[in-house]
């Protein structure tokens, strides 16, 4: 399992793909995956779901390549498969990013659903995890979190300026590299952002 190597980045440049993707269970899933090889019920225990819930979307993210299997094990005659997601990041092509007229699918919609419904789920199971951590131990440290929206009224270069700034600093997110997986100082932290022009329609005379 020590031996396999995720591709630095996996392209989605088809609807299918994106279509599996675009699913907040999946996306949980194969963020799990990312930093190390797991079975099915390991990554079960850690979205506080049951197993039998995700072995459907495990084979389906298998099928179409976005998750890999890297090992296996014998535990009591029962043979355990281990995952590992197949790319360190996974990016979705230009061409996908445009409006489908017809309406059968929406790639930006389904980006901006799958986005924001993972968010939302990835939240709340990590305050449910958390009290259940807390409870009966006073002495563990309580985390900070920020979940906010604002609307200004801003020029276009200054927006522009707020969106390189922000480039920077999930840039530098996501350089930073615990000293090791294991250390108890070290967790997993996510990061979502958006900014864009507010675009209303203009009333009716």
């Amino acid at each position: 399992m020590d031996e396999f190597q995720p591709e630095e980045s996996f392209l989605i440049d088809d609807i299918e793909t994106l279509r599996v993707v675009a699913d907040p269970t999946r996306i949980q899933i194969m963020e799990v995956l990312t930093t190390q090889a797991h079975t099915v019920k390991q990554v079960a225990d850690k979205l506080g779901s049951a197993s039998s819930k995700l072995y459907y979307h495990m084979n389906t993210l298998q099928k179409n390549g976005l998750v890999t299997l890297v090992g296996t094990k014998m535990v009591a005659n029962l043979q355990e498969k281990y995952f590992r997601a197949s790319a360190n990041q996974f990016q979705v092509a230009e061409h996908l990013l445009k409006l489908v007229p017809d309406g059968i699918l929406d790639p930006i919609s389904s980006i901006i659903a799958s986005t924001l419904d993972t968010t939302k789920e990835d939240i709340l199971r990590s305050m449910q995890a958390r009290n259940f951590v807390l409870q009966g131990n006073e002495d563990e440290e309580r985390q900070s979190a920020m979940v906010t929206r604002h609307i200004a009224h801003i020029r276009k270069d200054q927006a522009q300026k707020l969106i390189e700034k922000m480039q920077g600093i999930l840039q530098e997110f996501a350089e930073l590299e615990p000293e090791a997986l294991d250390d108890s100082e070290t967790g997993p932290w996510a990061f979502t952002v958006a900014l864009y022009p507010t675009i209303y329609f203009p009333e009716e005379e």
